[in-house]
């Protein structure tokens, strides 16, 4: 388990930083801290966690989020299936070992093949389940922090002088305030809440709207967990110890890296619905080359993250 823990740790800060990222994009689509901890605790799966909480932040429905979600988690169940033979002890065990299956620790221990080392992939799994579940801890917790605090800062002042011309144009006579248009009076009489200052009084519809998108929000979060544990625990629970028939395994081995090359090619070229080439294409280039030069994993990650950086600098 200590060599899963030194392969997986060059992926902790990446990990850790997703999670943050997760945690923020939480919170944007009205979810609790609170909320986007238990989702990371439970679906331990980013791609899936970020197309859920991005259907809810688009307006879109429980079902759809839901749908979205476990479509792309879909993957652990043959992943897991491909593993099952290397779980052993009692039901609960394997449950949770069954959740520390993911992309990164699957193939870091072999992916299923004859090098298959379960200590590995519980290793490395640990090590990313806590860089997930703390960055997104950290991210939901201090989201507004992360942001740029300073034009809430400018729009703070400018609502204050705002309001300040407010009541000193209330506090004027009556005859004064008369002089004007017609219309003027209208203009006056609530200078305030054209100001693009926020309107309080119309705050009274947002609780209700809040509790929906939250109650929602919770709703996700327990569909999405409850089914994806159970695509992750299809191998290690349901098939654990059993040998499956040569072929089933070939088959199975082939579907978990086609479907996992799959949602690479879809990360690095897809936005939305449209298809698009930026920095994270040299990011994956130099991953490539630096896998080709046989370089450490460490290494690779460092590369990929150079190039993408320095690729949106330029650009």
């Amino acid at each position: 388990m200590r060599r899963g823990v030194r392969l997986g740790a060059p992926l902790f800060p990446a990990a850790a930083a997703l999670g943050a990222s997760f945690g923020v994009l939480a919170r944007t689509a009205h979810l609790d801290a609170l909320a986007a901890v238990v989702m990371s605790a439970t679906t331990f799966a980013g791609s899936a966690q970020v197309a859920a909480v991005s259907v809810l932040g688009a307006g879109g429905g429980v079902l759809a989020a839901v749908f979205a979600a476990l479509l792309l988690n879909v993957r652990y169940a043959p992943i897991g299936i491909t593993v099952a033979h290397a779980f052993r002890g009692g039901l609960l065990q394997r449950l949770v070992e069954s959740q520390l299956v993911v992309d990164e620790s699957w193939a870091l221990s072999g992916g299923g093949g004859s090098r298959f080392d379960r200590r590995v992939l519980l290793g490395v799994g640990v090590t990313l389940y806590v860089a997930w579940v703390g960055g997104t801890a950290v991210g939901a917790l201090a989201g507004q922090a992360i942001g740029n605090p300073s034009k809430y800062r400018a729009r703070r002042r400018i609502c204050r002088t705002v309001h300040g011309i407010a009541r000193r144009a209330a506090a004027r006579p009556q005859s004064d305030r008369g002089r004007g248009s017609r219309g003027g009076d209208r203009g006056a009489a609530d200078p305030v809440h054209t100001s693009g200052c926020p309107d309080h009084r119309r705050d009274r519809r947002g609780p209700p709207r809040l509790a929906a998108s939250m109650s929602a929000g919770w709703a996700v979060v327990l569909a999405v967990g409850v089914g994806t544990v159970g695509l992750k625990a299809v191998g290690p629970v349901g098939v654990a110890g059993r040998r499956l028939p040569a072929r089933v395994t070939e088959l199975l081995s082939l579907v978990a890296p086609a479907i996992l090359a799959a949602l690479v090619v879809t990360e690095t070229f897809a936005a939305g619905r449209s298809l698009v080439f930026d920095a994270r294409i040299a990011g994956l280039l130099a991953g490539v080359a630096a896998v080709a030069l046989r370089l450490p994993l460490w290494a690779i990650v460092v590369a990929g993250a150079i190039a993408t950086a320095a690729v949106r600098l330029i650009t």
